[in-house]
């Protein structure tokens, strides 16, 4: 069990195309061939569009940025 936040990041990265389909790199693009520019927004959309929970979407909103 991961105890600190880096060690939680990078589990989730780890763990990442295991648990949706697809990898950093996938995600990045879709995220940035979407057009939304608010954090938040990315999120929402991420969540919304492919049901992403919100720790993924937040941790690919994060590195797209």
């Amino acid at each position: 069990m991961p105890s600190n936040i880096d060690e939680m990041t990078d589990s989730m990265l780890h763990n990442l195309e295991e648990k949706t389909g697809k990898n950093l790199d996938q995600w990045i693009q879709i995220v940035n061939g979407s057009k939304v520019t608010k954090h938040k927004g990315m999120i929402n959309y991420l969540k919304s569009e492919y049901g992403l929970i919100y720790g993924y979407a937040n941790l690919i909103t994060l590195k797209a940025r």
